[in-house]
């Protein structure tokens, strides 16, 4: 067994040495997400484990009898992997999925990856209790852990599975022997740092200005743009890199609306390089002049057979376009097409959880937890922040007359209002039905006062989609808290803006209002009268007393006569 393990390592050093494969196997799964390790053709690992879980050290292999069961397991999948020469897919003894991918050189197989994360938390009782069994341990206990840890989505396990195996694809391709190993290894960390990258920036736009950074970092030319095609909103999403002045992005955008640019982006598989005269687009002809872009690199983003957009790489004159670095261009290329994928399916599955599905903004759920840690800030260092409480005028109007589906439109429209007139730090969400709420950290009472009046002008300015070709102007209410020393909880900040949008409805609506005690006085006052007012209309009328006693009298006198005419008439 441990000639085996020798022998192993003496075939993986053919490619590099162990130290240096270790940093490789660890920037592997730093940038997929997976716990890996590196086996011997016995299952024995040859490398330490990287990014391991702490879940399987506790609980799966906390006894000799847990490790056992995972070296059963590992031993397996690597006899399968050195017999077929393919990557495969397992489960382990305690039912977790994991995966092992062959290292190939010449078509010999040299060794074997395992890669594993614990996917999804549907366990049945039945194999919760084989588990716990087999391996000594509380079921009560392993099973509350279960339920905190963290799992991947099948999803992202397949994207990562993925992702492994084209990086230990193309470090097997690469002859280390003839360029070099520490640029090679420089350009592996490159690689690396281009997919880190959709782990450490959650947002997808704010995604695509530092891919674009880290490209021209990367590449050696300082200047750069990114297209990525949205299908899903039928729109380009156009990135640049800071050397390049936001008119240039501006112009850029413009021409990724012509049909000429989307032939030029979706009808290549391969990069081009061409010099400003043989560009034949007259717009961007006279773009790239006047910015001084004498060169154009065209390299599509190509992921599992589809184009998602290109890269444009704009390098200098003297810049010498070697085969091998055209080769790492295109490693780039394919590098950030995968992180921009994976980036845009997990936006895309994070935006499902959180976002309100209408609008796009943070639902009622998201919003109170980020609200509560904006509150626990404000505390704890003594900083200012205010909210922002707002209702849709007469909003039940719009959806009585012209329907929920016009009253949707409205709705998203007026979350775009909202969303480009607040900054970048603030939180945006809608509350409930045609009620929206803004969070403004670090602001002041009066800063939030501009910040509601000039939001209420934007609405009342805009033209919102009517029926038809028609347009309807509509108003909005608002209301401003500011936090201070006697807010004790969210609920208290939340209650005193509500307070104040309901004073603004109360004067007539189209306004704003900031709370305060006297504010607050108001509205309980208000609210009473209302309805006190709505009891009065309610009751029936009571007679007077008097009336009562006279009306009495009348009948009596009346069911006198009838009786008297009756015994007059026998």
């Amino acid at each position: 067994m441990a000639q085996k393990k020798k022998d192993a390592e003496k075939l993986l050093s053919t490619l590099m040495d162990i130290q240096t494969w270790q940093k490789f196997q660890d920037a592997l799964s730093m940038m997929t997400g997976l716990s890996t390790v590196t086996l011997d053709p016995d299952g024995n690992m040859i490398t330490q484990p990287s990014n391991y879980n702490d879940f399987c050290l506790r609980y799966l292999r906390h006894s000799k009898k847990g490790r056992s069961l995972c070296a059963r397991s590992h031993l397996e999948a690597a006899r399968a992997v050195s017999e077929s020469g393919k990557p495969a897919l397992y489960e382990c003894h305690a039912g977790f999925k994991y995966f092992a991918v062959p290292v190939m050189i010449n078509n010999a197989h040299i060794t074997t990856i395992v890669g594993g994360q614990i996917i999804g938390k549907e366990f049945s009782r039945d194999n919760l209790k084989k588990v716990t069994r087999d391996l000594d341990l509380n079921i009560d206990d392993f099973e509350g852990e279960l339920q905190r840890i963290q799992s991947m989505s099948e999803e992202q396990f397949v994207k990562a599975k993925e992702l492994l195996e084209t990086l230990v694809g193309m470090i097997t391709q690469l002859n280390f022997k003839k360029y070099g190993l520490t640029r090679e290894v420089a350009e592996l960390s490159a690689l690396h740092e281009i997919t880190s990258l959709v782990g450490a920036v959650g947002d997808f736009d704010k995604m695509m200005r530092h891919l674009s950074e880290k490209i021209t970092q990367l590449s050696g030319v300082e200047r750069c743009t990114l297209v990525i095609r949205d299908q899903k909103i039928e729109r380009f999403l156009v990135a640049t890199s800071m050397s390049l002045t936001p008119g240039f992005r501006s112009r850029y955008i413009e021409f990724t609306r012509d049909i000429l640019f989307e032939r030029r982006l979706f009808g290549r598989d391969s990069f081009i390089v061409e010099t400003v005269k043989d560009i034949i687009e007259p717009e961007y002809v006279a773009l790239y002049r006047e910015f001084g872009i004498e060169r154009r690199i065209t390299i599509p983003l190509v992921v599992r057979d589809r184009t998602i957009g290109i890269i444009e790489l704009y390098p200098e004159p003297g810049l010498e376009l070697t085969k091998e670095r055209m080769d790492f261009f295109t490693q780039v290329a394919y590098q950030a097409g995968v992180a921009i994928d994976n980036a845009s399916i997990f936006s895309h599955a994070e935006r499902l959880a959180t976002t309100d599905g209408l609008t796009g903004l943070l639902n009622y759920r998201t919003f109170h937890h980020q609200f509560a840690l904006e509150i626990k800030r404000a505390r704890r260092y003594k900083q200012m922040l205010s909210v922002l409480m707002m209702d849709i005028d007469e909003f039940k109007a719009v959806n009585d007359t012209y329907g929920h589906l016009l009253g949707n439109v409205v709705l998203s429209e007026f979350a775009n209002i909202l969303r480009q007139g607040v900054r970048e730090v603030d939180i945006v969400a809608r509350y409930g039905g045609e009620e929206f709420v803004i969070v403004l950290p670090e602001t002041p009472g009066d800063g939030a006062e501009i910040l509601g009046e000039r939001l209420r002008q934007a609405v009342a300015d805009y033209a919102f989609s009517g029926p038809g070709a028609k347009t309807l102007h509509l108003t909005v209410s608002v209301g401003v808290a500011s936090y201070h020393d006697k807010i004790n909880t969210p609920e208290d900040l939340l209650d005193q803006a509500d307070t104040a949008l309901l004073a603004a409805k109360l004067r007539g609506k189209n306004r704003f209002v900031r709370y305060t005690s006297a504010v607050g006085r108001e509205v309980t006052r208000k609210t009473a009268a209302a309805k006190s007012g709505e009891k009065a209309k309610a009751k029936p009328k009571e007679k007077p007393a008097a009336k009562k006693g006279l009306d009495a009298k009348k009948k009596s006198k009346a069911k006198d006569k009838k009786a008297e005419k009756k015994s007059k008439k026998k």
